[in-house]
């Protein structure tokens, strides 16, 4: 089903005066899935034609991307199609986001292969990891994905513990590594190097190590 509120071409002309000022805009589903719109590429096309200094960007999990949207994205030069990521073992992944994991690396790598194909610099291809606990040697595996694939970067974040609460039937009381910040900081230190070694770039390009609160 399609959200009431879903966007639409139609209600952009009410936020022209608005839009017109603006230099780069993020197309969200808030705490949804911005695919399941079923106007996002008429939205997107829209916007790159009417407002063309815009930079667009959209975090995805990739589920709902299909080869006519990548097509459609690689044409008009959308800036920046970020996929959100943070576990590489089916079960983890299935645990932690619920979906198909090599579905997802596949149009991972059909969106690289065609964007290189296009001899076009965008969009920006970019995969999101909430680095914690329980998905922490995970991101070794994607590193291993990501190998010979032309992502621009793997974006390294910390998840907190504040807005979900993963630790429900798990054996580790504290997910995140703000729990335990030296072993935190020496896993960012391993996982620097492993990518290093393996030649997939990491974002930001030193690690983000953790501070006490």
């Amino acid at each position: 089903a399609i959200a009431q509120n879903a966007l639409t071409v139609a209600d952009l002309e009410q936020y022209h005066d608005w839009l017109k000022r603006l230099f780069s805009l993020e197309l969200s589903g808030a705490t949804g899935e911005p695919f399941i719109n079923p106007k996002f590429l008429d939205i997107v096309r829209h916007l790159k034609t009417r407002y063309p200094w815009l930079v667009l960007t959209t975090t995805t999990n990739g589920s709902l991307i299909t080869e006519k949207h990548i097509d459609t994205l690689i044409e008009i030069g959308f800036d920046r199609l970020l996929f959100s990521v943070h576990a590489v073992t089916p079960e983890t992944y299935r645990d932690l986001q619920g979906h198909d994991l090599a579905k997802i690396l596949t149009t991972i790598r059909m969106c690289a292969e065609k964007k290189r194909a296009s001899g076009r610099r965008s969009p920006v291809l970019a995969i999101n990891f909430a680095l914690n606990k329980l998905n922490a040697d995970s991101i070794f595996s994607l590193i291993d994905e990501m190998v010979g694939v032309d992502i621009d970067f793997i974006h390294v974040q910390h998840y907190y513990d504040t807005r979900n609460v993963m630790k429900q039937g798990t054996k580790i009381e504290d997910i995140s590594f703000y729990h335990d910040i030296e072993a935190g900081n020496r896993h960012l230190d391993r996982v620097y190097v492993y990518a290093r070694e393996k030649g997939v770039p990491l974002y930001p390009k030193t690690p983000m190590y953790l501070k006490p609160l």
